[in-house]
């Protein structure tokens, strides 16, 4: 059962906000911090992992641990509470190699360190919930970097000596956790319902290609042909929509077609990554004609732009099912792209 009660608690090293929260029998009013991401555990989950994506510009993350005391224990049932919390972080760029766990350390109020030199917070005597709330640092506008652990690990009032320590002592001293939170770098934003029309369209206001990375449509004529990232390929002997696509002769950019792209939850890496994998089907052509649910990986501009690749997703193809004359010249793809 929650009590309506805080303890606020600051600690200020590198730029570092900390907030902790905890049972008392009066509150005052706190600055109220979101978090990007919050594991819960309690006497059914006492362990979870979780997975968010950065952009590579995000300099932190707020993340937010909840431990949810055993309503039926008491205080004289050893193991029952939480005394300490150790923090420890690595980086994961290479699954095969990631870095060593450094025990995360702060000079501020609330934590002390063991025998071992290691800080921990000094989780406060309760038999409440205890919620455990964090700004952590992020290795911003590191283009190598893929992903970096976050390791929270609730313990008894012993020296708990690593998260790969699998001694029998060292995992007995466990109460909660570990919570790991895995921050993965290069979130795309996504630009969705993007138009292009059949070369032959009627409607002035109507655009056969598109600047990607300027984001915005343009006509084949009077557009320097550098920044014609797609088009429609028009159809030489009549006005019937092809729904094909190509990148405008001297603008370079490619594509591939990769219908298994895992586009909803890509990074930047991972499309780079694909793309080169696939790189010998690249081409400004693809050959097929566009369907709903198709993906394309983008290399933009023969590597010359500032963004150099990019995901697409085929969301709709309207064709006017083949008919000609006045009205029916219409036709349009919409596409979404990840940059």
């Amino acid at each position: 059962m929650f009590k309506n009660l805080r303890a606020l608690l600051f600690a200020s090293l590198i730029g570092l906000s900390l907030i902790i929260g905890s049972s008392c029998k009066h509150s005052t009013p706190a600055p109220i911090v979101v978090p990007e991401n919050t594991i819960t555990l309690n006497a059914q989950t006492h362990s979870l992992q979780d997975t968010f994506y950065v952009s590579r510009t995000q300099t932190s993350a707020v993340l937010q641990v909840i431990a949810m005391a055993n309503p039926y224990a008491t205080a004289n049932s050893p193991g029952s509470f939480p005394s300490r919390l150790y923090i420890y972080t690595r980086s994961i760029d290479n699954p095969s190699s990631p870095t060593a766990y450094v025990n995360y350390n702060y000079s501020g109020s609330g934590f002390l360190q063991d025998t071992m030199g290691q800080y921990y917070y000094n989780v406060p005597n309760t038999n409440d919930t205890t919620s455990f709330t964090i700004t952590m640092p992020l290795r911003a506008n590191n283009i190598n970097a893929v992903m970096d652990e976050f390791y929270f690990v609730y313990t008894s009032d012993h020296t708990f000596k690593g998260p790969l320590n699998t001694s029998q002592g060292n995992l007995e001293n466990i109460v909660f956790g570990p919570a790991q939170f895995f921050v993965e770098y290069g979130k795309l934003i996504e630009y969705g319902g993007l138009h292009i029309y059949n070369p032959y369209t009627t409607v002035v206001s109507y655009h056969p290609a598109y600047d990607i990375i300027g984001n915005y449509s343009e006509y084949f004529y009077n557009t320097p042909a550098d920044s014609l990232d797609i088009g429609v390929v028009q159809n030489a002997n009549n006005s019937l929509f092809t729904g094909k696509i190509y990148s405008v002769p001297g603008n370079g950019t490619m594509y591939v077609r990769d219908t298994l792209f895992p586009y909803s939850t890509a990074t930047d890496t991972d499309v780079m990554n694909r793309y080169n994998a696939l790189i010998a089907n690249a081409t400004t052509s693809p050959p097929d004609s566009m369907r709903t649910g198709d993906i394309y990986l983008i290399y933009f501009r023969n590597g010359q732009a500032t963004t150099k690749y990019a995901c697409m997703k085929i969301i709709y193809v309207y064709p006017e099912n083949g008919l000609q004359g006045v009205g029916h010249d219409n036709e349009y793809i919409i596409f979404n792209v990840k940059k």
